[in-house]
C-alpha cells in the first residue's frame, strides 16, 4: 500500500483544525485563535457533527474579527 503523502499532510491539518474549533468553541475568548481555515482541509476526514462545529467556529472567529 502506498500512502499518498499530500493525503496524508490533509488529514494531519484537518484533524488538528478540528480539534483547535472544538477548544475554541469550549472557551470563545479564544476563538480569534482558531485562524483560517488550512487550505488542505478537507471535511472527508471529520465527522458531520466536526464539520458542523468547524463551521460554527469560523462563524464566530469572522464575527468576532468584524467586531474588533
Amino acid at each position: 500500500m502506498k500512502v499518498d503523502p499530500s493525503a496524508a499532510h490533509a488529514y494531519i491539518d484537518t484533524r488538528n483544525y478540528v480539534s483547535i474549533c472544538q477548544q475554541a468553541l469550549k472557551q470563545l475568548p479564544r476563538i480569534l485563535e482558531i485562524g483560517v481555515q488550512p487550505k488542505d482541509y478537507d471535511p472527508k476526514y471529520a465527522t458531520p457533527d466536526e464539520v458542523k462545529i468547524v463551521k460554527e467556529a469560523i462563524f464566530l472567529f469572522m464575527k468576532a474579527t468584524i467586531a474588533q
